[in-house]
C-alpha cells in the first residue's frame, strides 16, 4: 500500500493558510506546514518556521513533498511606504520565484501558487476570464503578479507541474481586508452610499476557497490557471447582507457617482491634499467599477465548490466582527 500523498502548505499561519490546513485535515494526508513566524497563534502540522525569501530556508521544507501549496503573501497593507512596498515585492514576488525553484530542485510533482484576480488590473465589464490580459495597477497586483511569473519560470522544462489560482476577493471569520472595512464603517454608521450599487463585485468565503484550492492541488493533472470566485453579486446585495446580519437599516445617504468623481478630482488639484485625495479618486474608482470574475473553467474542471452563499457568509463575517469589537 503506498503512502499518502505529502502536502507541505507554505504561508499556513495565515487567513487562507490555515482554512487550507483545516480542508486538508479531512483527507488522508500527510499534511507539513510552513510560514515566517517562529511560533504559530494556533497549532499546526508538522510546522517548521522558514522565510521563503531565504533559499537556504526553504529547501529542507520542501524536500520529500508531492505536493506544494503557497498561500503566504503579504495583503490590506493599506497605506503602503516605501519599506513597505519593498517588503510586499520580497514576499509575494521574489519569495514566490525562490519556494518554485526549491521545489523544482526537490523533485515536487505539483505546485500550487496562490495569487489573485488583482493582476488583471481594471478590466471595467461585467464578467472577466482567464482570457483576459493581465494589467496589473499597483504595488500589490504587480507583486502577485511577479510571483506568477517567476513560478512560471521556475518550472518551465521540469517534471513540476504548476496551478495557479487567482481568487476573487475573499472574506470570512478574521478578515482583515475591504470587507471588514466595510463591515466597521456600517456598523459604526460611518457609511455613505456613492453610486447606485448596482455595479459587480465577486467575492468568495475563505472555506469554499480552501475547498477549491485542496481540489485543484490533488485532483490537477496539468498546468492551468483559474480564476476562483463566487457567482457575482451587486454592490448593493453585498451591503444589504451586511446590514441585515449587523441589525441595521441599509443606508439611505446617497451621493451620485459623478459628483462624487469630481469633487474628488477637484480636491486633487491642491499642492498640499494632492497625495491624499489621489488615493481617494483610486478607491472610488474602484468601489464604482465592477470587479466580477468567471469561475467557470475551474468549475467545469473540478466541479462546483461553492457551499456558502453571501447572506449566510456575511452572517458569519459579523457575527465574528461583534465577538472581537
Amino acid at each position: 500500500m503506498s503512502p499518502p500523498p505529502r502536502v507541505l502548505v507554505a504561508g499556513a499561519a495565515g487567513f487562507v493558510g490555515a482554512q487550507i490546513v483545516r480542508e486538508l485535515s479531512s483527507r488522508e494526508l500527510e499534511i507539513r506546514t510552513t510560514d515566517c513566524v517562529a511560533k504559530p497563534r494556533t497549532e499546526l502540522p508538522s510546522y517548521r518556521p522558514a522565510d521563503l525569501r531565504n533559499p537556504d530556508q526553504v529547501r529542507p521544507v520542501v524536500d520529500g513533498v508531492d505536493c506544494v501549496i503557497n498561500a503566504s503573501g503579504i495583503a490590506h497593507v493599506f497605506r503602503l511606504d516605501e519599506a513597505a512596498a519593498k517588503t510586499m515585492r520580497e514576499v509575494n514576488g521574489d519569495a514566490a520565484g525562490t519556494l518554485a525553484r526549491a521545489a523544482v530542485e526537490a523533485g515536487v510533482a505539483h505546485l500550487v501558487q496562490i495569487s489573485s484576480v488583482s493582476v488583471y488590473g481594471s478590466p471595467g465589464v461585467p464578467s472577466v476570464d482567464e482570457t483576459f490580459s493581465c494589467n496589473p495597477t499597483g504595488v500589490y497586483e504587480e507583486s502577485k503578479y511577479e510571483g506568477e511569473l517567476l513560478s512560471l519560470a521556475a518550472v518551465k522544462g521540469t517534471g513540476t507541474r504548476l496551478t495557479i489560482l487567482r481568487p476573487a476577493t475573499i472574506y470570512g471569520p478574521g478578515d482583515r481586508g475591504n470587507v471588514a472595512r466595510l463591515v466597521r464603517a456600517l456598523d459604526k454608521g460611518r457609511f455613505v452610499w456613492i453610486g447606485d450599487g448596482l455595479n459587480l463585485k465577486s467575492l468568495l468565503y475563505h472555506e469554499d476557497f480552501a475547498r477549491a484550492c485542496v481540489r485543484a492541488a490533488l485532483e490537477g493533472t496539468e498546468s492551468d490557471i483559474y480564476n476562483i470566485s463566487a457567482p457575482a453579486e451587486t454592490m448593493h446585495s453585498v451591503v444589504d447582507a451586511i446590514a441585515e446580519a449587523l441589525g441595521k437599516r441599509p443606508p439611505r445617504l446617497f451621493i451620485p457617482a459623478a459628483c462624487a468623481r469630481s469633487a474628488a478630482a477637484v480636491a486633487a488639484l491642491s499642492p498640499v491634499a494632492r497625495t491624499r485625495f489621489q488615493g481617494l479618486r483610486r478607491t472610488l474608482r474602484k468601489w464604482l467599477a465592477h470587479d466580477a470574475y468567471d469561475a467557470g473553467k475551474f468549475v467545469r474542471r473540478f466541479g462546483d465548490f461553492v457551499q456558502v452563499p453571501l447572506r449566510e457568509g456575511m452572517r458569519r463575517e459579523v457575527e465574528w466582527h461583534v465577538a472581537h469589537r
